[in-house]
């Protein structure tokens, strides 16, 4: 069956040609001053917003995306994009940091001890009264009663 809804004065309106589509004649403009929605929206072409843009889907930094270029929002409202298939804050030129404290004993060496995942270890202090060396031998990285090694998000 095919359906059709014509107007005659502009030469436009709706049609459908196949079982999944809702054309418009003369490949004209749609317009309405109401809502449009849909599950999914595709734009051939560039997608110009007439206000703001509010994102609803809400991700947390440093965790797995999709697809690179996917923008979304933290819980609090900054901006995250999808680059290498993890979320990044955008809009900061300062990292988001974190130093976590550990024991002083080679099981938990400064040089081998991992940050959480997100995070790159950028570097560490140590303090107390014996030497602390490193899983390479002959490295001295500093005393051995604890240490702090600094994680931050690149």
């Amino acid at each position: 069956m095919l359906v059709r809804l014509r107007g005659e004065k502009w030469g436009g309106g709706w049609y459908m040609s196949d079982s999944d589509w809702v054309r418009v004649y003369g490949d004209k403009n749609l317009y309405t001053a109401g809502n449009i929605r849909g599950g999914t929206v595709t734009s051939e072409g560039r997608a110009t917003v007439g206000e703001y843009l509010q994102l609803n889907g809400v991700a947390t930094a440093g965790t797995a995306c999709a697809a690179n270029g996917m923008i979304g929002r933290t819980s609090t409202g900054r901006s995250l994009s999808c680059e290498n298939q993890i979320w990044k804050v955008n809009g900061s030129s300062a990292p988001n940091c974190t130093a976590m404290t550990i024991p002083g004993y080679d099981a938990n060496d400064v040089t081998t001890y991992a940050c959480p995942v997100g995070y790159t270890k950028i570097g560490w202090d140590t303090t107390g009264s014996a030497m602390r060396f490193s899983s390479t031998p002959g490295l001295v990285v500093g005393q051995n009663d604890y240490a702090t090694i600094f994680c931050c998000q690149l």
